[in-house]
Protein backbone atom coordinates (compact mmCIF):
# COMPACT_ATOMS: atom_id res chain seq x y z
CA UNK A 1 0.00 0.00 0.00
CA UNK A 2 1.05 3.55 -0.59
CA UNK A 3 -0.49 6.87 0.17
CA UNK A 4 -1.58 9.42 -2.41
CA UNK A 5 0.04 12.24 -0.44
CA UNK A 6 2.69 13.19 -2.97
CA UNK A 7 3.44 16.09 -5.30
CA UNK A 8 0.70 15.21 -7.79
CA UNK A 9 -1.98 14.84 -5.15
CA UNK A 10 -0.99 18.09 -3.45
CA UNK A 11 -1.30 20.22 -6.59
CA UNK A 12 -5.04 20.52 -6.10
CA UNK A 13 -7.61 19.24 -3.66
CA UNK A 14 -10.35 18.61 -6.22
CA UNK A 15 -11.60 15.08 -6.81
CA UNK A 16 -10.37 14.81 -10.40
CA UNK A 17 -6.82 15.83 -9.52
CA UNK A 18 -6.65 13.37 -6.64
CA UNK A 19 -8.02 10.59 -8.88
CA UNK A 20 -5.44 11.34 -11.56
CA UNK A 21 -2.69 11.34 -8.94
CA UNK A 22 -3.82 7.92 -7.72
CA UNK A 23 -3.91 6.55 -11.27
CA UNK A 24 -0.42 7.91 -11.97
CA UNK A 25 0.99 6.43 -8.75
CA UNK A 26 -0.61 3.05 -9.55
CA UNK A 27 0.71 3.10 -13.12
CA UNK A 28 4.25 3.93 -11.94
CA UNK A 29 4.09 1.26 -9.26
CA UNK A 30 3.01 -1.39 -11.76
CA UNK A 31 5.72 -0.42 -14.23
CA UNK A 32 8.48 -0.60 -11.62
CA UNK A 33 7.64 -3.46 -9.26
CA UNK A 34 10.18 -6.22 -8.61
CA UNK A 35 9.63 -8.87 -11.30
CA UNK A 36 10.52 -11.62 -8.80
CA UNK A 37 6.95 -11.01 -7.64
CA UNK A 38 3.80 -11.44 -9.69
CA UNK A 39 0.81 -9.15 -9.60
CA UNK A 40 -2.26 -11.00 -8.33
CA UNK A 41 -4.92 -8.34 -7.80
CA UNK A 42 -5.61 -4.62 -7.70
CA UNK A 43 -8.41 -3.95 -5.24
CA UNK A 44 -11.07 -1.34 -5.96
CA UNK A 45 -10.63 1.40 -3.37
CA UNK A 46 -13.55 2.65 -1.31
CA UNK A 47 -15.05 6.02 -2.30
CA UNK A 48 -12.95 8.15 0.08
CA UNK A 49 -10.06 5.76 0.53
CA UNK A 50 -6.53 7.11 0.85
CA UNK A 51 -5.08 3.79 -0.33
CA UNK A 52 -5.17 1.52 -3.35
CA UNK A 53 -4.30 -2.00 -2.26
CA UNK A 54 -2.25 -4.14 -4.63
CA UNK A 55 -1.59 -7.82 -3.97
CA UNK A 56 1.63 -9.48 -5.12
CA UNK A 57 2.95 -13.00 -4.64
CA UNK A 58 6.58 -14.15 -4.78
CA UNK A 59 7.23 -16.25 -7.89
CA UNK A 60 8.24 -19.88 -7.40
CA UNK A 61 11.10 -19.78 -9.90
Amino acid sequence: MWETDDDLANLSSDHLSRSLARITRLKNSLENYNKEWELIQIFTPAENSKFIQVLYRKRNS
